[in-house]
């Protein structure tokens, strides 16, 4: 059940100290990146155990796009579903879907959808890495997240550089991590559940309201990229983690 509040944590002050902003500048290099997916094998995501049998459950891949905007300044791309589709229709999201049984694996799966909903074409698009691949029995699939470059080492143009197919994609935003790390753009929302109320974070973008598994992976990755600017703690009891991010 939905509790209908988004909830602001206490006063901050905006905006970030040198150390910070130099921090952000640099977290697109290989080694930050590299460090950060090694850090995220230790995090706990949803469950690594189906509760069928592999040959049964169902596989997905979503794509986070790293790139830069603003002259430089390491961003995040991001997509707003169409309401069109008969699920999650108007959210925003990453890039990704269900595998087909053509992919070669999880990464194919991801620069696939990425293609297909946004006409970037996979040679164009540095895959970095993954996430451990994770089972989210909610949804009972497994979901496996990639973490890619788009752009080819200069800002994105989305007007040039994308070709967003509208039955899938309303359209395409892109979000600094300045933007999505600023304490006062950081929510959460609160469920109540019969095992425990819980909560998941929330990311306000301008008109648009990241939330949901979106919000949850990008959470787990910005915690685990920088995590010395990035401070975003969900002040309410949580269901079990086999069940959630």
């Amino acid at each position: 059940m939905f509790c209908n509040t988004i909830r602001q944590y206490g006063a901050f002050r905006s905006g970030f100290c040198t150390n910070a902003s130099v921090a952000l500048d640099t977290a697109f290099s290989r080694s930050r990146l590299e460090s950060c997916l090694e850090n995220i094998k230790k995090v706990k995501l949803g469950t690594t155990q189906p509760a069928k049998p592999d040959s049964e459950h169902r596989r997905s891949s979503i794509l986070i796009p790293l790139c830069t905007s603003n002259q430089g300044k390491p961003s995040i791309l991001f997509t707003l579903r169409s309401n069109r589709l008969p699920r999650h229709r108007g959210y925003v999201c990453f890039p990704g879907g269900m595998e087909h049984v053509d992919d070669i694996d999880p990464v194919h799966t991801a620069l696939r959808e990425t293609e297909e909903e946004l006409g970037i074409k996979s040679e164009k698009v540095e895959v970095v890495g993954a996430f451990p691949t994770f089972y989210n029995p909610r949804d009972k699939l497994t979901m496996t997240v990639v973490v890619a470059f788009l752009g080819e080492g200069r800002d994105i143009d989305l007007a040039a550089d994308l070709n967003v197919n509208d039955s899938e994609v309303q359209l395409a935003f892109l979000r600094t991590l300045e933007e999505l790390c600023e304490p006062t753009n950081l929510r959460y929302t609160q469920f109540r559940h019969p095992r425990g109320d819980y909560a998941m974070p929330v990311f306000l973008t301008g008109q648009f309201r990241v939330w949901g598994l979106t919000a949850m992976v990008l959470n787990v990755f910005l915690r685990t990229l920088v995590p010395d600017v990035y401070h975003h703690e969900v002040r309410c009891a949580v269901l079990p983690k086999k069940l959630y991010m």
